[in-house]
């Protein structure tokens, strides 16, 4: 299987699309919508844990070009670390505080008492220690915001100062550690098991275990050719979860979990050099992917979204007109894309191309554009 040379390729962001749809199927919806067991609100945290998975993947792709640079020239790490950290400073944190400055202004719910959290970008931390406020909050999604900056915080000089061997086993030892975590049999608080961090630490290492794959010209197409029998291997196995075997419970969910990670992997792997047939003409559509593009303002802007609406209607009329269900799903969905196209094209892009200057090494920013990096969510 040959690879596409770019970082990363459109039908990428198609996956991304979905990854955010089923995040706000998962908001706007009740507990009623189940089979069995199994509610399908968990589809957000399958959609969260495909982005987890494409950003271990870009970032990481991101991190081994830079160290392949840094090895030739000698440079110091702090020129790669300090090319990356501007980067990311400006794809994610502008537009983040600039929706949190809107959330206090028009002082959303609990969002004031709760700020310095966010704004220290450590929400996962506080929904970890109190499991309430996640649901109570205004912004519960921002934990898997947070996830991720902490994420790149440690990442880089991790892979920028790690060999070849030592790399491949922080990382087996990441979704090994995470595996565990689902377990609950570390002999860590419950409240840190539950924080998120342990628990995604295995989707963000099978995305870097790709992109070492990728940059190692690992073998992986005849694994890859099979994608969907490994979904169908998860799907069979929520099934049961879904079903009278749900007493399986929590033993057989961390495995599925591993089982959705490594499809997730090969299909992100599949669609570097383009998905064919049916699939790829879904791929190829190009709302979608235009979708994923600006996945990261939808993913931010849509639980604000539900929250005004929330709260506008009950200050005005005292109930909601349209209650959790799928007629709350669509206009949710189409408001954000709205709002999040206007911030792409008036906010985030015009910024993104500041980045530009950042790039490493940096005889190579005439030849790279915004579009060919990762944006992350």
């Amino acid at each position: 299987m040959k690879l596409a040379k770019t970082a990363r390729s459109q039908q990428i962001d198609s996956l991304r699309a979905f990854s955010v749809m089923c995040v706000i199927f998962s908001h706007t919806i009740t507990l009623e919508y189940k089979i069995g067991e199994f509610v399908f609100d968990e589809l957000g945290a399958i959609g969260v844990y495909m982005f987890f998975v494409i950003s271990g993947f870009l970032i990481t792709s991101q991190l081994l070009e830079m160290k392949s640079v840094r090895d030739s020239s000698g440079d110091s790490i702090i020129v790669p670390i300090r090319s990356f950290m501007a980067k990311r400073v400006l794809r994610l944190l502008p537009v983040y505080y600039l929706a949190l400055l809107a959330a206090w202004l028009i002082d959303l719910r609990t969002i004031r008492v709760e700020m310095p959290w966010h704004m220290a970008q450590m929400t996962n931390i506080l929904f970890g220690f109190d499991q309430d406020a996640e649901f109570s909050s205004p912004v519960g999604h921002l934990w898997s915001l947070s996830m991720e900056w902490q994420f790149y915080l440690v990442w880089p000089f991790v892979v920028l100062l790690s060999g070849p061997r030592v790399l491949l086993n922080i990382i087996c030892a990441m979704i090994v550690f995470s595996f565990f975590s689902w377990l609950e049999i570390l002999p860590l608080p419950k409240e840190i098991l539950l924080s998120a961090i342990p628990a995604s630490l295995d989707s963000l290492g099978f995305g870097a275990l790709l992109a070492i794959a990728v940059d190692r010209r690992w073998p992986l197409g005849w694994l890859a050719n099979r994608a969907w029998w490994v979904g169908a291997a998860a799907l069979a196995m929520t099934i049961l979860l879904m079903t009278e075997y749900a007493w399986l419970g929590w033993t057989l969910y961390p495995i599925t979990h591993e089982v959705l990670n490594l499809f997730f992997m090969l299909i992100i792997y599949r669609s570097l050099t383009g998905w064919s047939g049916l699939t790829g003409a879904v791929l190829n559509i190009p709302a979608l992917q235009y979708m994923g593009l600006i996945s990261y303002g939808i993913y931010l802007y849509h639980q604000y979204i539900i929250s005004v609406y929330q709260g506008v209607s009950l200050r005005l009329i005292g109930y909601l007109p349209i209650g959790l269900g799928w007629r709350l799903t669509v206009p949710v969905l189409i408001i954000s894309l709205i709002v999040a196209h206007f911030s792409w094209v008036w906010f985030e892009e015009p910024i993104n191309r500041m980045r530009q200057r950042y790039s490493y090494p940096a005889r190579d920013r005439s030849q790279q554009s915004v579009s060919s990096e990762a944006t992350s969510v």
